[in-house]
């Protein structure tokens, strides 16, 4: 019995789906395991965890790596030295957590070319020293609470060279002495050259001295503040030896070019969000609609009214947008400089958007 496949007969078809079957699911495999090995989780960082270090080593790494618990440096004739290379170490997992490296007095601590993201918890920062450090060309992002505190311990030389800490979001409680990328304590004296501290909001401010603590902190070179709210300096930091603000390069590779501008006058005749850096009245000459927080920093002058905002009686509408809401109420309960739009004493009608409910602690 003879039979003949037909250009367009049902069985030609069958055997042309059966063959694409096979070769879309030959692709699929192939597919699978080409993400699987392009998603390959990091190696570990080349140092040991959740023990106490007491020798003198070298870490120098050779990729990206990641890091599950803290490195602890202990005793009094332990030195470590950790080299990036340019690689990063992923410390997310313990983000609000952990420090990523924890210091005893007497130690020291060196680490070049080398990027940090996350670590950090309520009670240290990403890095929390006792000892001694040289930290150089280096860049901490998305810690929480504060890059370096020290010293945690009785005292602490530190010296920092062309550093880039972005992306923390500070404490908006106990925030007395919380400094967002720099945090002096116990006797610690910091020496930084060259600094950009970028989206940093809450604590007291970006470089801060523990009150009566007998800390120090010196700051020359290039300094920037790029969207650092309540403030850049507190406690008495030396800022004599500051040349200007920075350019090109900064930290492990990182961009010194400003990213959060100051806050320009919308239409309505008010900034709709960014920061307030400077002394201002604004005189509304339309209703705004703000698109964003609106910080303004401290030691900015409020004037004419409690937030330097006047109202004519054609423009009395200022609406506050929800994801925005939670950000002022922080601000208000840390007693910082607030937000703009959260303190207008002019009369102006506050009116919340669709859905948005006036939470604690208002």
């Amino acid at each position: 019995m003879k039979i003949i496949l037909l250009k367009n007969s049902p069985a030609r078809s069958n055997v042309n789906d059966i063959a694409r079957l096979r070769f879309s699911s030959l692709l699929l495999t192939l597919l699978i395991v080409f993400t699987r090995s392009a998603a390959q989780t990091l190696p570990d960082c080349p140092w040991p965890t959740g023990v106490l270090v007491r020798n003198v080593v070298t870490y120098t790494l050779t990729a990206n790596c990641k890091v599950s618990d803290q490195l602890r440096v202990f005793g009094s004739t332990t030195s470590i030295t950790i080299q990036g290379a340019g690689y990063s170490v992923d410390a997310s997992a313990l983000t609000r957590s952990k420090s990523v490296i924890t210091s005893s007095p007497d130690t020291n601590l060196t680490v070049n070319n080398i990027t940090f993201i996350g670590g950090g918890s309520s009670g240290s920062g990403a890095l929390h020293l006792a000892g001694s450090a040289t930290i150089s060309n280096t860049t901490f992002r998305d810690v929480y609470r504060s890059a370096i505190i020290g010293s945690a311990g009785t005292g602490g030389a530190y010296t920092l060279t062309n550093i880039l800490v972005e992306n923390v979001p500070g404490l908006y409680f106990n925030h007395s002495a919380a400094g967002t990328a720099i945090q002096a304590n116990n006797n610690g004296v910091f020496t930084i050259n060259n600094l950009v501290v970028r989206n940093a909001l809450g604590g007291n401010a970006a470089l801060s001295i523990q009150p009566n603590s007998g800390a120090s902190v010196t700051v020359a070179g290039c300094f920037t503040a790029d969207g650092v709210w309540p403030q850049d300096f507190s406690g008495g930091v030396d800022t004599s030896g500051l040349t200007g603000t920075c350019s090109g390069s900064i930290g492990n590779g990182g961009s010194a070019a400003r990213q959060y501008p100051p806050a320009s006058s919308g239409s309505c005749g008010l900034p709709l969000s960014g920061f307030v850096e400077a002394d201002a009245s604004y005189s509304l000459s339309a209703d705004c609609q703000l698109t964003g927080p609106l910080y303004i920093r401290n030691g900015v002058t409020r004037q004419s009214t409690a937030m330097g905002i006047l109202s004519p009686e054609t423009a009395e509408l200022l609406s506050i947008p929800p994801d925005s809401w939670i950000s002022a109420m922080r601000s208000l309960a840390a007693e910082d400089p607030f937000l703009g739009y959260c303190a207008i004493s002019c009369g102006c009608e506050i009116r919340l958007s669709a859905g948005m409910t006036t939470p604690s602690p208002w």
